[in-house]
């Protein structure tokens, strides 16, 4: 499991803008450009470096890497083609509790 990296105020910025983008909100377009190109990138870097598990899995990742280069917004529900999304399990170890962020649209 991956730990998550210290994020420095101009990229939190960046995370901020990018996410007030996927909800439909009104930003910059100088934050929205810069925060969908550095998002973008980094999912290409993931999708690189992914080994699939199974035959099944190999074939998804095929297919999102046809799909990122055509996207000019991927990670926007408004794309006709298709869209990347992501559940996520955010754990604060202190407080010991756990949040299970579910796709709201597919409830998984």
């Amino acid at each position: 499991m991956g730990r998550a990296e210290p994020v420095t105020s101009a990229a939190a910025l960046r995370l901020e803008a990018f996410d007030q983008f996927c909800r439909g909100g009104s930003i910059s377009a100088a934050h929205s450009g810069e925060a969908m190109r550095d998002a973008t990138i980094h999912l290409k870097t993931l999708l690189d470096a992914h080994q699939p598990a199974d035959a099944e899995e190999a074939r998804s990742l095929a297919e999102m890497r046809r799909l990122l280069p055509r996207l000019e917004q991927p990670f926007s529900r408004h794309q006709p083609e298709a869209h990347f999304t992501a559940s996520a399990l955010v754990v604060d170890v202190d407080a010991g509790k756990i949040a299970l962020l579910n796709h709201a649209k597919l409830g998984r």
